[in-house]
Formats: structure tokens, sequence, C-alpha cells
């Protein structure tokens, strides 16, 4: 997923209107059939190996089961805030790892307060070693029915948690959501009026910009409209200040030299790149509050 990320190929799927659910999902499949396929062999070597007296095969693999759920969730999650592969890989892999190194120390020297073990219900190594351990007959002075409450509730909490940082966490590509945007309602604009939102999409503060740009604005009914939009790498100006009016009805051709800013234009109007500042509005969506309407309303050949 994080090569997704680096290659901007998740980016390019938003474009085609794919949901951040249906990504995740597509994900989630494909790791749950490793994780089945594990989960069966490893029920078939306890079953017949013996090591456990009275061994639940079923029981052990439902327990499996939930634990890759949990894991692949939290994995998505983590992968959330990382947009280096490589970096992803270690430290994904300690953040997994180190937390079930903590629990075993302290599951070994305080066996007898359950209370300390509950802290550490939140990742689901714990759950599940509590639960294996009941079925390999070692008395576990815990609380099952809240063992396994948690463990189920842990899935559907990462994945909750997966798709909230996708949207809101912001990345080398695209735009992401305000952190409270599920607070806010859902607005459409009707495009007739494409320059009021413009007009109010202006992110610089200072008044005199903000009066020019007014002015910049087109008054007709173009259903794409762009005003001062920039983007900067570092002290290079990719695009600096665009301001386009694209009707209806007619074909729109950018022409230049190579490195004049074509590119990065047409990737700042379909959300691959965040502007630096100034305002778009494709169909009555503004890029930077609206940017899955946008998304609906054009589409990318490249």
């Amino acid at each position: 997923m994080v090569i997704d990320k680096e290659t901007k190929m998740r980016e390019t799927l938003k474009i085609m209107s794919m949901k951040t659910a249906a990504y995740g999902l597509s994900y989630f499949i494909i790791q749950q059939i490793f994780i089945l396929v594990i989960a069966i062999l490893l029920t078939i070597t306890f079953m017949v190996l013996k090591y456990i007296t009275g061994f639940n095969s079923i029981l052990f693999l439902i327990v499996m089961l939930f634990q890759g759920v949990s894991f692949t969730f939290m994995s998505m999650a983590i992968t959330t805030i990382f947009s280096d592969s490589k970096i992803s890989v270690q430290m994904g892999s300690l953040i997994l790892m180190l937390p079930l190194t903590l629990f075993i120390g302290l599951y070994n020297v305080d066996v007898g307060n359950p209370w300390r073990l509950y802290l550490g219900y939140w990742l689901p190594h714990f759950p599940c070693t509590v639960i294996v351990s009941k079925l390999s007959g070692v008395d576990v002075n815990i609380n099952m029915p809240v063992t396994w409450v948690t463990m189920i509730v842990l899935s559907p909490i990462y994945y909750g948690l997966y798709w909230y940082l996708e949207q809101v966490v912001p990345d080398t590509y695209g735009i992401s959501k305000s952190w409270c945007f599920c607070l806010r309602s859902s607005r459409r604009s009707n495009s007739k009026d494409n320059s009021a939102l413009l007009r109010g999409s202006d992110i610089n503060n200072d008044d005199e910009t903000h009066k020019d740009l007014e002015q910049m604005v087109p008054r007709g009914d173009a259903p794409i409209q762009m005003v001062e939009l920039s983007k900067h790498f570092g002290a290079f100006k990719a695009v600096d200040k665009l301001s386009l009016d694209i009707k209806g009805n007619e074909v729109f051709c950018l022409l230049g030299h190579n490195g004049a800013g074509k590119t990065t234009a047409i990737q700042l109007i379909t959300g691959i790149l965040k502007p630096t500042s100034g305002a778009a509005n494709i169909y009555g969506h503004d890029l930077k509050s609206d940017l899955d309407g946008v998304r609906q309303s054009l589409g990318l050949c490249q």
C-alpha cells in the first residue's frame, strides 16, 4: 500500500472514482487468502502433533482468523503514516513486534494481576495470546468473555482508524481532508455560481491579494475554472498563478516547452498534487473541500 502511494498508483485509482473503502477492501481480501491458508495449516499441525491435550480445533481456527483480520486492519492503519516503503517495512515490523515482546514479559511476571494485562488489549496479540493459553489448559485469571469481545471488536475499530487516517494524513501526493471532515455537512454547489465558490476558496489571507483574485474570477458558467493556481517545489515555481476559464463544448489545449508546468497543472486539478496557493472549481466542486466530487466529474488519460 505504501508502494502504491510512492508510485502515485493510489491517486490514479482515485481519479477513476475508486473509494477509499474499496481500495482497502481489495487489499484486505488478498491478505485474508494467505491468512486463511496459514490458519488452516497451523490448526492441522496442532491436531496431528497433539501439542495440546483436548485440543479444540474449531475455536483455535476461529482465534487465528480473528487475529489475522485484526492484524491486517492494524497494518493498513500503520501504512497511512508512511510515504517511504523501506521505512514502513522497518518501522512497521518494530511497531508490531515490540508490544508483543513487552506483553510476553508482563504476562509471565504478572499473571496474578490481570488489570495490567487489560491495558494491552488494544493490540491483537494480547487477547489472542490469552485465549490460546486458555485453550492450552493454562489457568488464566482473566475474564474470557471480555477477551473474546475485545478480539472481535478490534477489527472494525482498526478499519475505521484506517479509513479515517487514509483521508486526513498529509502525503506527498493527493489532497488530504480536514481532521474534522466527518463533522461537516456535505454540500454540493450549483454549477451556475462557480465564481462565488472561487471567490470563497481563496486561501490567501492578504486583503489586496483577495481583491485581485476576486476581480480575475470569470463571470460566466464555465465548468472548469482556475484562479491563480500555483505549485511550488521549494524555490522552484512549477506553476505560478495560473488562471483559466475552460468553457463547455470546447477543446482546450495546453502548449508549452518541457518544464513549463503543463503536467503539473493537470495533476493539480485532478488532485494528484496539492496546490501551494490559488483556487479551482470543477463542475461546481471545490478542489480543496470536495475532491471526491471533482474526481467524479472528470477523467484522466496518461
